[in-house]
């Protein structure tokens, strides 16, 4: 169980990360440095996909521990 709740927190911390830093590039951008901008839209780009595979391996795990706790019950009867 607690293994969930550090997927959930890392899944929303990438996520976090990635759209400030997307919010931060932007801004850059619009006044004008767009040099100075390509980093900060990298790494949301980064935050992004890191995001994704959280969220993948969280909905993998929770689908095994509900598999798991079905298969017991099915095996009793």
């Amino acid at each position: 169980m607690e293994q969930h709740k550090l997927l959930k927190f890392m899944e929303r911390f990438w996520l976090v990360f990635a759209i400030l830093t997307l919010v931060w590039s932007g801004w850059m951008i619009s006044q004008g440095h767009f040099d100075e901008g390509k980093f900060p839209l990298f790494t949301s780009f980064c935050g992004w996909i890191l995001f994704g595979l959280r969220r993948y391996q969280r909905k993998n795990a929770e689908k095994k521990t509900a598999n798991n706790q079905v298969s017991p019950t099915k095996e009793q009867k």
